[in-house]
């Protein structure tokens, strides 16, 4: 069985094919960007659900996943694999249920639509500690707007 990822030297990275031999597409759609869309998959050996990024091959996403395949950071998304088919690159990472941090925070302000100074400082703590890292192994995270992050557990389940 061939292995999610190889890795020759550091600066290269290969995508393996197989992405459909080995997870199962489910039709959830998780999040959209401008070059490709986020859904949910499944393992088909073990039964796991993770997410996975679909994007173009026009658009080039190789950069991204060999950094994620290096990080190790309980602030970034876990990587599990990459693949690639004739159309399009798979980024396979876990699945993070507690969704985008937008909406999050939209759904926990205040009626004057506030965002609470605790929740926000435990957010903006969790951000820093990962670009940190991200600058310290030599990675580059474009951060735009707060639709960029997803969160592992609810805004709720942070704060108690």
């Amino acid at each position: 069985m061939k292995t999610p990822f190889t890795t020759t030297t550091s600066d290269e990275f290969c995508f393996c094919s197989g992405f459909h031999d080995i997870y199962d597409l489910r039709p959830s759609i998780l999040g959209k960007g401008a070059h490709g869309i986020v859904r949910e998959c499944i393992k088909k050996a073990t039964g796991q659900v993770f997410a996975v990024k679909i994007v173009n091959k026009d658009f080039s996403h190789k950069n991204e996943a060999a950094i994620l395949s290096r990080v190790d950071n309980k602030n970034i998304i876990k990587f599990v694999g990459s693949y690639s088919d004739d159309n399009h690159l798979y980024i396979v990472t876990e699945r993070c249920s507690g969704g985008e941090l937008f909406n999050s925070i939209v759904k926990n302000a205040t009626s004057s639509g506030c965002f609470s100074e605790k929740k926000a400082a435990t957010v903006i703590k969790s951000v820093l500690h990962a670009v940190a890292y991200l600058h310290g192994i030599g990675g580059f995270i474009e951060i735009s707007n707060p639709r960029t992050f997803s969160l592992k557990r609810s805004l709720k389940k942070m704060s108690s």
